[in-house]
């Protein structure tokens, strides 16, 4: 062991530095891919840790609009339950950034929430702020926001969204939500109208007979006729509770009361006495009193906070006061009720749903199931954060191989450079395992500061993290030190180190010992160029670069163009994989949209389309249904064609067409162990056998993300469900249209805004440029360790170097030989680096497409790729400056001497 210590103290002070820069390589490196694998983990895990941090509940039950509150108060009542709030989803118009009409529903949509009780985000959904402060309880204007309501109103906190509240509007008042409320002036198109009228009820059928009732008010109608008072007869007569105590006089708004009465009402002219008319209630006698008055309170909303958004749908949400209600409540409208409970520890969701169910509430508008468990909406949001977290710790992967690589071959050349020594140690008695016992000690004196300063560096990086949606809902950000991955990533940077060593030294031992004057052998590409007459610096820089040499004096020139493969593949790596990406983004066929505009609520006549000649292709129906696949609740788009031809994007077979057709996206396939040509029991009211006729990418919606759902005709979902009515249409905008004018008269006329990415692929958008930053850093280490082989192979080549100064070299011409041999470096690495690493970055977005449900259709950046040459060869001769300007500094005379 003395002799191992005394070698290795004798290095020490000789190639300190050397070893100090690989220290600080690896430790770069290692810490780049610490925290990579930390980020990862921090980012996985961000949902959980939020959820927790700000109580969200366990479900959430949502109640129709007909259901009394005091239902409604009764599930907080229940003995499961431990604490709930309840909010109320409200009817308004509003105008986005961009002066588009905003809704409830479909893309894009903003859900505008009334804490009726004060309880959502105090003792449940507790919000984390990102900016301002919460809204006051006793303050109606204040307001909430999260981050996508925000960014879809382009407010921040200070600013005001003007909204209008309607108490009443119906089927046909669907234009209220195209009103402006930027437009302080009431009477605008789309706003619903009202009047005040009178009204006489003679309630039938009751006790008496419907004749009996209709003598009784055509006596009435002939009294009034007569000039007697409506209000005197009404507080006589009338079978209306408020017509006893006001004469009849009510309020009534357009839509809201049964035809004839309604129409009736609203046709009038104002003291005008109509006939006797029957309704399903009875017979009416009406009398307007006011003019048509426009519905729509406006209110100024202030934006005193924006919040993280945890929402599974791609919507976003506005939290309104206490206050509002009580200010504001009989001049609006709530569509329905949502009472949010998290449950006593223990206590069972299942049972919570039976407990629900026994208070014979009507549950869910329409009758659709109401309970909504958070795990489920959680998990839909985990499946993007989870794509974005395998990405981290794909390229974290990739850079600890490629950084091991290139570390590798670095510590190869340390190793070559002090077997200069060996024959000599070897002739003192120096044994070969002595020899490997220095080369490890050497890796561990290079591998202990650099698994130090990774656990540094990963630290230091970790307020980098996470990344992605999970970024916004981190409870705890900033500084973190993640002890588990940074205590294995520094163990790891240690081991991959005295491994790597190890191996270089067990090599260099086994060399066998030559004389210095050992030429670097005959290289046929530069030989080749000497016979064509190709300038000597040229020959002499190729044949550095591919002669190895032999014994102690080789030069490591395989592990040297692995390393330049390696580097060159991963730039093209993540050029093509953001090509991809950037593609996928900009070609909504790809993820299920092959129409360029969706409406929700309303569709026009089938008249409309055939007149309209902006419009290609034109369908209808639904896109928001679910039907039940052997057993198991799917997602489905149901569209039938009314002009031209909009298909669902197909992947493999062909389109639905009959009624009992059906196609299926691939992750549903999977899920049901089927495949294309099976048959599989389709369920809604009625259950039929359906043909499995193809397999593509069906839109994400809400009872599917990508990779899941059907495609069907309407038709053929109407026999399923027999009531099903048309909701929407999609259409494609025809060539040589306006584009931007089509889809500006389409969002003013059907409310609902263009299409935007699905939140699958728009989560992406946050980290689309990962891929650049990592292979950048990496292309860095790359870089110092290039310049670490030059300066290596350049104190090998030393004397070589001298003997071409001897024989006439100038520091020109001994310049230019080493930027030749970076130059034949970079080469070999592009012609074999970029097609490999085109192949392996398309590969690898086929895999990543194929894993987030979108049509696989990878692109290769040529222009970029191309760029990619001169970059390398730029940056391969800009590293080799250094090395080049040292050795044509150092005399000859000096070298040879030495030699």
């Amino acid at each position: 062991m003395a002799a191992v210590w005394m070698r290795f103290r004798a290095e020490l002070r000789s190639h300190w530095r050397t070893w100090l820069t690989l220290a600080v390589l690896a430790g770069v490196a290692g810490g780049l891919v610490v925290a990579g694998f930390a980020g990862a983990r921090r980012t996985d895990s961000a949902l959980a840790r939020h959820l927790d941090a700000y109580r969200f509940p366990d479900a959430t039950v949502v109640f129709s609009n007909s259901i009394s509150r005091s239902t409604v108060a009764q599930v907080g009542g229940l003995p499961l339950v431990q604490a709930s709030a309840l909010d109320a989803e409200l009817a308004y118009c509003a105008r986005d950034a961009r002066n588009r009409p905003v809704i409830d529903n479909g893309p894009q949509a903003v859900e505008f929430l009334v804490s009726l009780d004060g309880r959502d985000g105090v003792a449940l959904h507790r919000p984390k702020l990102l900016a301002g402060r919460k809204a006051d309880p006793a303050r109606p204007r204040e307001v909430l926001l999260d981050s996508r309501a925000a960014h879809r109103f382009g407010v921040h906190p200070g600013d005001v969204i003007p909204i209008r509240v309607f108490p009443f509007f119906a089927e046909g008042d669907f234009g209220a939500f195209r009103c402006n409320p930027r437009d302080q002036n009431p009477y605008q198109l789309g706003l619903p109208t009202r009047r005040e009228v009178r009204q006489i009820l003679i309630a039938c059928p009751r006790q008496r007979p419907c004749d009996e009732a209709k003598v009784l008010i055509d006596r009435v109608d002939a009294r009034l006729r007569s000039g007697a008072d409506f209000a005197t007869l009404a507080k006589k007569y009338s079978d209306d509770p408020a017509g006893k105590l006001e004469g009849g006089r009510l309020w009534i708004t357009r839509g809201q009361t049964v035809e004839p009465f309604d129409s009736t009402a609203f046709r009038l002219h104002a003291g005008a006495i109509s006939r006797p008319l029957k309704t399903y209630y009875g017979w009416h006698i009406v009398q307007p009193l006011s003019r048509l008055l426009p519905v729509g309170r406006l209110v100024q909303l202030k934006v005193v906070g924006v919040k993280a958004t945890t929402d599974p749908y791609p919507i976003g949400k506005v939290l309104l006061t206490p206050a509002f209600d009580r200010v504001y409540g009989f001049d609006s409208r709530y569509f329905d009720y949502e009472r949010s409970v998290r449950l006593r520890h223990g206590a069972d969701l299942a049972a919570f749903r039976e407990a629900v169910l026994r208070l014979g509430g009507r549950i869910g508008p329409g009758g659709t199931p109401g309970l909504d468990a958070e795990q489920d909406a959680a998990a839909k949001i985990e499946r993007s954060i989870h794509h974005q977290a395998q990405a981290l710790r794909l390229a974290a992967a990739v850079g600890a191989l490629l950084a091991f690589v290139l570390l590798a071959q670095a510590l190869v050349r340390v190793a070559s450079f002090s077997a200069l020594k060996n024959p000599t140690l070897r002739a003192l008695g120096v044994t070969p395992e002595q020899l490997v016992a220095v080369g490890v000690a050497r890796a561990a004196a290079i591998g202990l500061p650099a698994a130090a300063l990774a656990a540094g560096i990963a630290a230091a990086l970790s307020p980098l993290s996470p990344i992605g949606l999970a970024r916004e809902l981190e409870p705890d950000p900033g500084f973190a030190f993640d002890a588990l991955a940074v205590a294995l990533g520094s163990a790891a940077v240690l081991v991959a180190v005295l491994l790597a060593g190890a191996y270089a030294s067990s090599r260099a031992a086994r060399e066998s010992a030559v004389t210095a004057a050992t030429s670097t052998g005959r290289v046929a590409p530069a030989d080749a160029l000497a016979r064509w007459g190709f300038p000597v610096t040229l020959v002499s820089g190729v044949r550095f670069a591919l002669a190895r040499g032999q014994s102690a004096m080789a030069v490591p020139v395989g592990v040297s163009v692995l390393a330049g493969v390696l580097a060159v593949s991963v730039v093209a790596i993540a050029l093509t994989f953001t090509a991809s990406l950037d593609h996928l983004f900009s070609t909504p066929r790809l993820y299920g949209q092959n129409w360029d505009y969706r409406s929700n609520y309303t569709v026009p006549s089938a008249a409309a389309v055939w007149a309209d000649r902006s419009l290609s292709d034109v369908a209808r129906g639904g896109f928001n249904d679910s039907v039940l696949l052997n057993g198991r609740q799917v997602g489905v788009v149901d569209m039938d064609d009314i002009k031209g031809r909009i298909e669902p994007v197909v992947t493999n077979g062909r389109a639905p067409e009959a009624i009992d057709e059906i196609l299926l996206a691939s992750k549903t396939l999977d899920a049901l162990g089927l495949n294309v040509g099976d048959t599989v029991e389709a369920r809604v009211k009625r259950s039929v056998q359906m043909r499995i006729v193809g397999q593509g990418v069906v839109p994400e919606g809400n009872f599917n993300e990508l990779g899941r759902g059907a495609a069907l005709t309407f038709q053929a979902y109407r026999q399923l469900d027999p009531g099903a009515l048309y909701y929407s249409f999609e259409t494609r905008i025809a060539p040589g249209a306006d584009r931007t004018a089509t889809l500006a008269r389409l969002e003013r006329r059907y409310v609902t805004p263009a299409p935007g990415p699905p939140k699958t692929v728009a989560d992406f958008g946050g980290v689309s440029e990962l891929p650049l930053v990592v292979s950048g850093l990496l292309v860095a280490i790359a870089a110092a360790v290039l310049a670490h082989a030059l300066v290596m192979a350049t104190r090998h080549r030393r004397r070589h170097l001298a003997v071409l100064k001897a024989l006439g070299f100038d520091r020109r011409q001994v310049l230019a030989t080493i930027a030749w041999q970076a130059t034949t470096l970079a080469a070999l690495g592009l012609v074999v680096g970029l097609p490999l690493g085109v192949s392996l970055g398309r590969w690898a977005w086929t895999l990543f497409a194929e894993q987030i449900g979108v049509v696989p259709e990878p692109v290769t950046p040529l222009p970029l790729i191309l760029l990619v040459v001169p970059a390398s060869v730029l940056l391969a001769n800009l590293v080799a400056l250094l090395p080049a300007r040292n050795a044509a500094r150092t005399p000859a005379g000096l070298v040879l001497r030495a030699e």
